[in-house]
């Protein structure tokens, strides 16, 4: 799987920040914000990933995150669509020199944003019910 050639913009990281935040934080924490409770009694106990962009290419992050990992609590997020799941690789791309002011700043700018979407939609107002 080749990653996209944008896949270290801002819009990107953006898009990444707000999905982990919603959905991967309680698990695998994040700069300033530790794991809940139930990730403590998962076993396998899921990984802290501030390196996990320097263990695997942004490719198999990809198809991590697209799959799953069979026998942990990793789900598939195949209902996702594939930029959502780049925007992830490209967020889990820039967790090695990000601290907790960075990822606040971050997850404010997706939540002023409308929540996690592509980054296609980044530029397009989000509609109010």
């Amino acid at each position: 799987m080749t990653a996209p050639v944008d896949l270290e913009t801002q819009a990107r990281l953006v898009g990444g920040a707000s999905h982990f935040s919603t959905h991967c934080a309680s698990c695998h924490s994040a700069p300033g914000v530790e794991a809940e409770d139930m990730a403590v009694g998962m076993y396998p106990k899921p990984p802290v990933l501030k390196d996990v962009a320097q263990r695997y290419t942004p490719g198999e992050l990809f198809w991590i995150l697209k799959h799953g990992i069979k026998m942990s609590g990793m789900p598939s997020w195949a209902d996702h669509g594939d930029d959502d799941l780049w925007n992830i690789v490209a967020f889990l791309g820039s967790l090695p020199g990000m601290n907790s002011s960075d990822y606040q700043a971050l997850v404010a700018q997706a939540g002023a944003a409308g929540g996690h979407h592509t980054h296609h939609d980044m530029d397009m107002p989000m509609p109010r019910p």
